[in-house]
């Protein structure tokens, strides 16, 4: 059964109005989450732990948040892990920033 969330819901939705997929041989009723359980299947575990420890650090320091918004000029996505799509926007900040994320390291360890 559908998970009740109207994002999912809709997806799926939109995705049988396309009329060139067989949909009487597929159903799939939370396809975001499939995606993302496929994802995990393929993701390198260095970028695993690397987002296990940022999410660790950034959501409970300010000062870790100060430093990202200083050094980047925009402020490190926050979310919920149980959602799936959290993962994928906060990959998408890191890699927008990924050329002062050195900087900010280095001055997380600095400043204790």
């Amino acid at each position: 059964t559908p998970d009740g969330c109207a994002t999912n819901v809709a997806a799926d939705e939109c995705l049988r109005e396309d009329n060139t997929i067989d949909w009487n041989g597929l159903l799939v009723l939370c396809f975001s989450h499939m995606l993302s359980n496929g994802g995990k299947q393929v993701e390198p575990p260095f970028l695993s732990s690397f987002r296990c420890l940022i999410r660790k650090v950034f959501p409970h320091s300010l000062d870790a948040r100060r430093i990202f918004r200083e050094e980047t000029g925009e402020s490190i996505v926050g979310g919920a892990d149980h959602r799936w799509y959290y993962s994928q926007d906060l990959d998408e900040c890191l890699y927008r920033n990924i050329e002062h994320l050195q900087k900010i390291f280095e001055k997380l360890i600095s400043e204790g």
